[in-house]
């Protein structure tokens, strides 16, 4: 175990899921207390490893349990997530088997649970949201884009869009945004949020980044995206 400047300690944590060994990196407050958890999931062909360092969300939000589980899509095949929206899905049931361990390991507040993914984690977090929604305080998600066509549960949630994307392109990214923003019942009218990110009332509020980049927004994104989750955390 290697503790950090923050105060926090970094773990590797893993679980059994149908006779498969999952893990993740968690780095965890050693503050008392039930504590916020912050889920971070990676693109395809990423890691735990490389999306710890580009979000850093463990220097952002120190106080939180942050949380950056590893995809596995099976033998000769790239990391990455399952994002058929169905009780069959391996990485749902490995989402049920980490968040009670992260629960009970770390103090983490089962209320207060937050998860983030980007590109292949981005369509995995509409999945996750679709099929797990009342496990989840709010939601982030990073050029992706949802196979669900039905309204979600309505969640805080931040979802950001480059403008030149050539991975997944804004016009595939669109209609789930317009999905997410039915299911919110946002407003049509938004106010400034940091950089490139407009707020938008609701039943839950929603933060649009657009910004003039490619398929990975800059760090000024992850920033935005721990205050707006901040915005809307209430320890119960």
């Amino acid at each position: 175990m290697l503790t950090l400047l923050t105060g926090s300690t970094l773990s590797t944590v893993k679980v059994d899921v149908d006779g498969m060994e999952r893990m993740a990196l968690v780095y965890a407050s050693e503050a008392p207390g039930p504590k916020p958890i912050l889920f971070a999931f990676h693109g395809k062909s990423s890691s735990a490893e490389n999306v710890a360092k580009e979000m850093d969300l463990q220097t952002l939000w120190p106080e939180a349990v942050v949380v950056y589980p590893e995809g596995d899509l099976g033998p000769s095949q790239p990391r990455g997530w399952h994002t058929k929206t169905s009780e069959d899905n391996q990485d749902i049931r490995f989402w049920d088997r980490l968040l009670p361990e992260i629960k009970k390991r770390f103090n983490g507040d089962g209320k207060r649970v937050y998860a983030i993914g980007h590109s292949n984690g981005a369509i995995f977090m509409y999945t996750l949201w679709a099929g797990r929604g009342s496990d989840l305080a709010g939601v982030g998600i990073l050029e992706g884009y949802s196979h669900w066509e039905s309204r979600f549960v309505p969640k805080p949630a931040f979802v950001s869009l480059g403008d030149k994307d050539e991975v997944i392109k804004p016009a595939q990214q669109t209609p789930s945004i317009n999905l997410l923003f039915q299911s919110n019942e946002s407003s049509q009218e938004g106010k400034p949020f940091g950089t490139y990110g407009t707020y938008y009332k609701g039943v839950q509020p929603v933060v649009l980044w657009r910004y003039p980049g490619g398929h990975m927004p800059s760090h000024d994104a992850f920033e935005a995206i721990v205050k707006f989750f901040k915005s809307v955390d209430t320890p119960k």
